[in-house]
């Protein structure tokens, strides 16, 4: 835990470092999730990139999730839990960029690596690394970023919303 909240806190002295040093280039932090029925999704993602014109951003980023799933049926009850890791480039199309209200679309392709063990005992752990796809829609309001995500590594797939701060 400790290195991730490292992890973390070196990003955002980074991000502000950078924001300092270019008008083009913008950064975004971000928390999402998802919980519906049994299911859990939560994410934490950076991303840093630069606006090659007023309506369009290219950038990379890193994103870490956690996935807690219960499947309950008559024949079987268990649980399964994944967390990952994803590296991957990231575009956006601002629709109007001019306002402070500004929606985009977003897409996303990179690499995933999952850990995936399940809650029952002497269940076996599983870990995979996959091409991922993602999009979404957004919205920024000022330095608010509001968005809808949806993500797939061709082996599982995860989505929710998020909530971050643009620099």
């Amino acid at each position: 835990m400790r290195k991730i909240l490292s992890l973390a806190a070196a990003l955002i002295v980074f991000t502000a470092a950078q924001a300092q040093s270019g008008k083009d280039y913008e950064g975004e932090l971000s928390i999402g999730g998802l919980a519906y029925k049994d299911n859990t999704f939560v994410m934490i993602e950076t991303v840093h990139g630069r606006r090659v014109s007023p309506a369009f951003f290219i950038g990379g980023g890193v994103r870490t999730t956690y996935h807690g799933q219960s499947i309950t049926s008559e024949e079987v009850r268990r649980k399964l839990n994944s967390a990952g890791l994803a590296g991957f480039a990231d575009v956006k199309l601002y629709i109007a960029p001019e306002r402070r209200f500004c929606p985009y679309l977003n897409m996303q392709g990179g690499v995933q690596g999952v850990l995936e063990w399940p809650g029952d005992k002497g269940a076996q752990n599983h870990c995979y690394v996959r091409p991922m796809l993602a999009g979404g829609i957004g919205c920024v309001y000022r330095r608010l970023v509001f968005g809808i995500y949806v993500g797939v590594n061709f082996e599982s797939s995860e989505g929710g919303v998020k909530v971050g701060l643009r620099f």
